[in-house]
């Protein structure tokens, strides 16, 4: 008999949320801080490791909850509770598992819900459980345009949100991806982790994001920073743009939030500052010195000459808006619209 095998290991009587869906690829949400982005062979021990992977399987297919006992291991009888967190569509995105000796009190499931976002559509896609963890009213139940959806019930941090969509959108992999935000719920703040996968079109082009979102509150996470509300909504209006985050200070390009420009000779870790035409100098300056007081969603445009992928210079049009100010930091979210014929 083992001695450490024998005896229940941390993790038991723990919930675990599990990601499902990739049949066999089974990565850890959430329920212990050394087990999330882990597989569920690696983050959890001994007899549970061996347990669960059916479990998770017998699950997804049959998209009901499971509670069962366990044959003995080393004299160990185990107690198994899983339940399905169902997407809009009636998928199952992803599984909370629990398994501890038989007898012992399992404490509450944490609170999970799932989402479906439709790329192509933009439109975003919750299920009851989702709506119930965030006291959602009835009247407000059901599909939404993504502004709306991520802006109010989702993703209450623009910065957040606009980061999360990015990345969806330009995912090349399944890879699940992550978001942590913050909620009041009942006037306390809460903290929620949202976990998904983007879905491929047979293109390879992402064309949904299927997760949920989970309550993480007892686990250390930090703070987002987040500006108003209504740069999300004139951000998505010009999703079909090149965005790019860019730090106004330093005239750096932080991130693309889509794919960069087409016609401009983009180098790595980019400044804006060296790129432009020697005479746009001056330009560039006022487009990346908002006004303190600039509105949220407002912008300030502008026109500037880039290299050109073909030589010469290409004429850009810049718009750019206000994305994070803090004590630290100042930055600009610049949608860019190239001119066909290069200059």
């Amino acid at each position: 008999m083992s001695g450490t095998e024998s005896l229940p290991q941390p993790g038991y009587g723990t919930w675990w949320v599990i990601d499902v869906q990739i049949p066999g690829e089974y990565e850890v949400l959430a329920g212990d801080r050394r087990g999330a982005g882990r597989s569920v062979r690696r983050a959890l021990w001994g007899p549970a490791a061996r347990i669960v992977p059916e479990v998770l399987r017998t699950v997804t297919d049959s998209g009901q909850p499971y509670a069962r006992c366990s044959k003995p291991i080393h004299d160990v009888v185990y107690q198994v509770q899983a339940l399905p967190a169902l997407g809009p569509f009636g998928v199952v995105h992803a599984v909370l598992c629990c398994v501890a000796p038989a007898g012992q009190p399992l404490p509450p499931a944490p609170l999970v819900g799932a989402w479906q976002w439709d790329i192509p559509a933009r439109t975003g896609h919750g299920t009851e459980a989702l709506f119930d963890m965030f006291d959602t009213p009835a009247q407000l139940r059901g599909s939404y345009g993504m502004a709306q959806y991520l802006s109010r019930i989702s993703v209450p941090s623009t910065p957040v949100a606009l980061d999360l969509w990015a990345r969806v959108q330009t995912a090349t992999t399944e890879d699940v991806l992550y978001a942590t935000v913050q909620r009041e719920r009942e006037g306390q703040p809460r903290w929620y982790t949202m976990c998904g996968r983007p879905v491929f079109d047979a293109g390879d082009t992402p064309v949904a994001f299927r997760g949920v979102t989970i309550d993480v509150t007892d686990l250390p996470v930090p703070t987002p920073t987040a500006p108003t509300d209504e740069l999300l909504v004139a951000v998505l209006a010009q999703i079909d743009l090149a965005l790019t985050v860019v730090d106004a200070r330093h005239q750096h390009i932080a991130r693309w939030l889509t794919v960069p420009a087409a016609g401009v000779a983009w180098p790595p870790n980019a400044y804006l500052s060296q790129l432009v035409h020697p005479d746009d100098r001056g330009e560039l300056d006022r487009l990346c010195t908002p006004p303190a007081d600039l509105p949220g969603g407002a912008s300030v445009r502008g026109e500037v000459r880039l290299p050109a992928t073909a030589g010469g210079w290409v004429a850009a049009e810049l718009d750019a808006r206000l994305y994070l100010r803090d004590e630290i930091t100042t930055q600009l979210m610049v949608a860019v619209a190239i001119r066909e014929r290069p200059e």
